[in-house]
């Protein structure tokens, strides 16, 4: 079978932060392609290694470590490039930043090529000085106009995604709104776990867009009216310690987690009755790009309250799997909360509907599926151009 199928080449910059098992999960999904990694880093997360795939990592030798250096400082490409992506049909960079950096690796191995953008890459509009990382300030600086200008293929992993990115400048016909989708074979109901009573659950990345300390506000004003909740938060971040602080000091139970695995993370949302999700768009432009997290929470039986801010609003159906609430608005969220924790009925409709939406939305075999069709057409396209010079 492995014979048959094409090989992708993934560029992306660390292989593999628990925020990003989706760039995995989606390449295991795929059926005609052969998925490998090249990577600048290695990220020392226990879910990295639970995934069998294989990745180059620049970082592993002082050869690579000059290979990515000369490639992000002046665009060099390293003989060593074409030796690890010599059977590969198309490249395709994670990040827009990571496209950046790889597209004269494309240009120089004459690959079909296509990157993705899944947040701040598109959404961004501060001064890129203060953003972390050469590579990353570069991209802000020139770029995405630069890209755009070129008019390269984008993926766009939500229509809030699309928007910018045609704000930006981008060729409409160069832009392809994929989702990422859920595994709904992993993520689905498990009628052998019980639900914990008013127990509230958010995986997010502990950093200020996320807007954990909504959320703390919510549930602090919930327990006041009389309806105690459990929270346990699942992330890592700069403001983990914040965070805990603060919800400690307002509400009575709660946990913080981080580097879990898919069915972990999946067993904790079985026992949850509440999934909260805080996100909202910061001065900078940073915003919630789609929130997979609402998805598996969904797939999951569990019903969801979330700010409408970003892409929000595509994952999930409001009024029927989830409420959508202003931005930073804590007493709706917090009454929305209340609604579904107090109503039994109304929770099992919520339940049901969000296993449905996402089953037939977002399921990752059916967008993988698109995915590869979008592979095909880049693949297409570029041997029409060639023939055509």
């Amino acid at each position: 079978m492995d014979a048959e199928r094409r090989e992708i080449a993934y560029f992306t910059g660390s292989f593999l932060p628990p925020s990003e098992i989706f760039m995995v999960e989606q390449a295991r999904h795929l059926t005609k392609y052969k998925p490998r990694f090249i990577a600048a880093q290695r990220h020392a997360s226990r879910v990295a290694r639970q995934y069998p795939m294989q990745v180059d990592c620049l970082s592993d030798s002082v050869r690579g470590r000059v290979a990515a250096a000369k490639l992000k400082l002046c665009g060099w490409v390293d003989p060593m490039f074409r030796r690890m992506i010599k059977n590969a049909g198309l490249l395709h960079a994670q990040f827009g930043k990571n496209g950046y950096l790889a597209w004269p690796v494309a240009k120089g191995l004459d690959l079909p090529f296509v990157t993705t953008f899944h947040g701040f890459d598109a959404t961004f509009v501060g001064n890129p000085l203060t953003v972390e990382g050469f590579n990353q300030r570069l991209f802000f600086w020139r770029g995405r106009r630069e890209m755009a200008k070129a008019g390269l293929n984008c993926i766009a992993v939500s229509n809030y995604i699309r928007g910018r990115l045609l704000e930006l400048g981008f060729p409409e016909h160069r832009i392809f709104r994929r989702y990422i989708g859920i595994d709904t074979t992993l993520f689905t109901p498990q009628p052998g776990i019980e639900r914990v009573k008013n127990r509230v659950v958010c995986v997010s990345r502990f950093i200020e867009y996320k807007g954990h300390r909504f959320i703390v506000d919510a549930l602090a004003r919930l327990t006041r009216s009389g309806i105690p909740v459990e929270l346990i938060m699942i992330g890592q971040g700069a403001l983990r310690d914040d965070v805990e602080r603060s919800a400690r000091g307002k509400i009575k139970k709660v946990t913080v987690l981080d580097d879990l695995n898919q069915k972990e993370i999946l067993s904790l949302l079985c026992t949850a009755q509440l999934y909260l999700h805080g996100s909202y768009k910061t001065s900078t432009g940073h915003a919630e790009a789609l929130g997979l997290s609402i998805l598996e929470a969904q797939a999951a039986g569990t019903p969801v309250v979330a700010f409408d801010s970003g892409g929000t609003g595509e994952a999930l159906a409001h009024n029927k799997s989830g409420y959508l609430v202003a931005e930073k608005d804590v007493n709706a969220m917090s009454d929305k909360a209340a609604a579904l924790l107090t109503d039994t009925n109304r929770w099992q409709s919520f339940s049901q509907a969000g296993v449905d939406f996402v089953r037939t939305n977002f399921d990752i075999t059916g967008c993988s599926k698109l995915l590869e069709e979008t592979y095909d057409n880049v693949v297409r396209e570029h041997a029409s151009e060639r023939s055509a010079q």
